[in-house]
Order: structure tokens, then C-alpha cells, then sequence
């Protein structure tokens, strides 16, 4: 299954919020970082741009696509993603926070890049904080459920605004087999929550002021900076 991500521009929404997602059925590939092989199902996700100056998606949305939001079959990714049919496609609308509880999928950010962080163009922001939201996990702005094995992300700018004060993350994964390529996180405290499993991050960015990489698990890494 492939999902397609794109940043939109709508006049009551600030466009850093609004993301726009279509689905379709592909190929399969059978393991995390694994060879494509039919039997096993992986769900990509990428990311572009689609402001008066960006290029076109050259992917375009598939007729017929599932609506995902107001008025739409799904009100939530989550949702739709338990959609299984091999025929099926999406177009979603979803405001800040993403939470992924599937797993292998695989979210592509879009980028002129793919090695290099700063050349990111898609930004995922929420400014919750864990005292707000209950707990450190759930004050994330992406989180990667307990289920939701061999993850990956790529070219994705992920941030949690909410500042001094309290624990805040950006990026909370709470289970093994996951990758982080080329990524920008930025917060202040506890930006990165690394909680469980083996987990990978190369070529990527962390940033924050206060105890901002909280690690309880193994990982794996390979050229990632951290600046505070």
C-alpha cells in the first residue's frame, strides 16, 4: 500500500498544519529495510508540497479516492489505514499531530535531497506538552505506537513548539525495527523519546535545550548531529 503526502494551502488553515494524503494499493515488501516480496503488507507515505510555486505531485489522486476528514468515509488516518482492500485509495486532510499504529509503514517526505535534512520541505508541528496531554508519549508530535514495528521515516522536519517548562516531544517511538533518515527534530525539552526496541537514526537532526534526547532502549546510529 502507498500513501502520498502533501502540504496544502487553505485560507483557514495555516498551511505548516494542513496535510493532505492519498492511498493506493502497491506491491508489498516483506520485512523492515527487506527485498519487495508479495505476502506482506507495507504502507508508504510521501510528502510534496503543493503551494502556487511548487511542482506538481506527480503521483496526481487516484479517481475514486476514499475522503478522509469532514464529510469524508474516514474522520481519521488511523481509520483508514485498517482499510485493507487491495483496490482502495484515500485522500485525507489531517491537522497537526500524526499517530501511527500500523506497522511497516514508511513515510517519505518530499525533497530535492534525500541525504541532506535541510533540504526537508515538509514540517509536521504540534505544541502540546506532556503535562497537558497526560504523559510524555502522548505529548508527542509523531508517535510510533507499540505495535507499529519496522517504522520508517524520511525527510520529515518534526516539531513541538510548546517551549520552557515541560517535558514536550517531537518524535516519541515506542517500538523496534524503526529508522529515522534525514529528519529534523526540534524542541526544547525531551525532543526525542526513543522507549523501545532496536531503533536507527542516520543523517538527521536533533535539537533542544533541556535533557532534549531521552533514550531507554538500543540504538542504532549513524551520522545524526545533535545541537542544543
Amino acid at each position: 500500500m502507498q500513501l502520498v503526502l502533501n502540504l496544502t494551502s487553505e485560507a483557514s488553515v495555516p498551511e505548516r498544519f494542513l496535510l493532505k494524503v492519498v492511498v493506493d494499493t502497491r506491491l508489498q515488501c516483506a520485512s523492515f529495510c527487506g527485498p519487495c516480496l508479495p505476502g506482506t503488507a507495507t504502507t508508504t507515505i510521501t510528502a510534496k508540497p503543493t503551494s502556487s510555486t511548487a511542482s506538481s505531485n506527480p503521483t496526481g489522486i487516484p479517481a475514486g479516492a476514499i475522503t478522509i476528514g469532514n464529510g469524508g468515509r474516514y474522520s481519521t488516518i488511523s481509520a483508514a489505514l485498517k482499510d485493507t482492500s487491495r483496490s482502495a485509495s484515500f485522500c485525507l486532510l489531517f491537522l497537526l499531530k500524526v499517530y501511527i499504529e500500523r506497522a511497516n509503514v514508511k513515510i517519505y517526505g518530499q525533497t530535492p535531497n534525500k541525504l541532506d535534512y535541510g533540504s526537508n520541505t515538509v514540517t509536521i508541528t504540534s505544541g502540546l506538552s506532556a503535562a497537558q496531554a497526560g504523559n510524555n508519549d502522548k505529548s508527542g508530535t509523531v508517535r510510533i505506537g507499540g505495535s507499529a514495528t519496522g517504522v520508517a521515516l524520511y525527510n520529515l522536519n518534526i516539531a513541538n513548539t510548546y517551549g520552557k517548562g515541560a517535558q514536550a516531544i517531537a518524535l516519541s517511538v515506542q517500538a523496534g525495527q524503526f529508522g529515522c533518515y534525514a529528519c529534523k527534530l526540534t524542541g526544547y525539552q525531551d525532543t526525542l523519546l526513543a522507549n523501545k526496541g532496536a531503533q536507527f537514526y542516520g543523517k538527521s537532526y536533533i535539537n533542544g535545550a533541556t535533557d532534549f534526547v531521552n533514550i531507554r532502549t538500543r540504538i542504532v546510529h549513524l551520522d545524526y548531529k545533535i545541537d542544543n
